[in-house]
C-alpha cells in the first residue's frame, strides 16, 4: 500500500524504489511479449520516453520503430505499465534529490531502455 491511512505509515523510500522496480520488470516482459510477437529481437536496444502529453514515444532511430510504435505505443496495458513506473520512478527522484537539496529540472524527461540484458530507467534533461 502506497496510501498512508490512520493504520499505515508512509513507505519508505527504499520500499518506493523497490516497487519501481518491480513495475519497471512488469514493463519490460509485457513489452518484450509484445514486440517479440511480432518478430522484433534486440539488440538494437529501444529507448522510450514518456512526452509531455502523457503518451510514451519511441526515442532515436530504431530500425523497426514504425512496426514498434504501432504495437506497443498503442497498448493500453504498455501504457499503463510505462506510466505506473514513471510516476514512481519521478517520485524516487524527488525524494532523492529534496534529501540532497538538489533541485529537480523543470524538463526532465523520463526514459526506459529495453535491452538484451533487462531493462533500465533514467532521466534526461534538455530540449
Amino acid at each position: 500500500m502506497l496510501c498512508p491511512d490512520d493504520n499505515h505509515v508512509a513507505p519508505s523510500l527504499a520500499e518506493v524504489r523497490s516497487l519501481a522496480q518491480r513495475c519497471l520488470g512488469k514493463f519490460s516482459r509485457h513489452a518484450m511479449s509484445l514486440i517479440g510477437a511480432h518478430g522484433i529481437s534486440l539488440p538494437p536496444a529501444l529507448d522510450l520516453f514518456g512526452t509531455s502529453e502523457g503518451n510514451m514515444a519511441i526515442h532515436g532511430a530504431h530500425p523497426d520503430a514504425d512496426l514498434i510504435d504501432a504495437v506497443l505505443c498503442c497498448d493500453i496495458q504498455a501504457a499503463q505499465y510505462f506510466k505506473e513506473a514513471e510516476v514512481l520512478f519521478e517520485t524516487v527522484r524527488t525524494l532523492e534529490t529534496s534529501s540532497a537539496c538538489a533541485p529537480r529540472q523543470d524538463n526532465e524527461r523520463f526514459h526506459i531502455g529495453l535491452t538484451t540484458t533487462g531493462p533500465v530507467a533514467y532521466f534526461t534533461t534538455g530540449a
